[in-house]
């Protein structure tokens, strides 16, 4: 992360993916990954967007594709990230639930 004031917590990694759990304020640069990433806000609120043009939108859950650009910000916000190899079984799942297509909100009643 980038511009960021803080960032701590733990981390948990296994075969085809990671789960990173802790609190942040700031704001990532513009950036990009292979794994598709989760995030789940615990407490506060994250604020998420995607290129070129695209507004600052509020999450309590939403998927990332692969391969798509985004910043994320936040204030003191309590998150679980998870990052998922889009090659795996539980990868194929995501894509096969939410596709490909820009940034996916999770429904409430699946969380």
């Amino acid at each position: 992360m980038a511009d960021t004031d803080a960032v701590a917590g733990r981390v948990y990694v296994w075969l085809g993916g990671s789960l990173w759990i802790g609190r942040s304020s700031g704001t990532t640069t513009m950036h990009v990954h292979h794994a598709i990433q989760i995030t789940l806000v615990l407490e506060g609120s994250v604020q998420l967007k995607t290129p070129p043009d695209a507004e600052w939108t509020d999450y309590q859950a939403a998927v990332i594709p692969s391969h798509l650009h985004h910043t994320l910000r936040s204030s003191r916000a309590v998150s679980a990230l998870i990052w998922v190899e889009p090659e795996s079984p539980e990868g194929h799942a995501l894509l096969d639930r939410f596709g490909s297509d820009g940034i996916q909100r999770i429904p409430e009643a699946l969380y």
